[in-house]
C-alpha cells in the first residue's frame, strides 16, 4: 500500500449475522512509500468470515494476501504501480 496518510484500519466479522460490531486492526504506513502490511485477524479455524479494509485516501493498492492455516492462502493483484 502507499498513501498520502498515514493510518488505515483492517476489521473482521466471523459471520454475516454477526451482532457484535468488529474490532479494528490499526495499521501504520510511511507516507509516499510502499510497504507491506501484516495484520492478524482473529478467526478460529477456518472460519474467516468478513474482512473489511479501511484504507487511508487516497492509497494505491498492488495486493492483499491472506492467510490461515490450514486453509490454502488466496491473493488478490490490483496491480499499482
Amino acid at each position: 500500500i502507499r498513501s498520502d496518510e498515514r493510518s488505515g484500519r483492517v476489521a473482521w466479522l466471523p459471520t454475516p449475522d454477526a451482532i457484535e460490531a468488529p474490532t479494528p486492526e490499526t495499521y501504520q504506513v510511511t507516507p509516499g512509500e510502499f510497504a507491506e502490511v501484516t495484520v492478524p485477524i482473529p478467526a478460529p479455524g477456518d472460519k474467516t468470515g468478513i474482512i473489511r479494509l479501511y484504507l487511508p485516501a487516497p492509497a494505491e493498492l498492488d495486493w492483499v494476501h491472506l492467510e490461515q492455516p490450514p486453509v490454502k492462502a488466496r491473493r488478490w493483484d490490483f496491480g499499482a504501480k
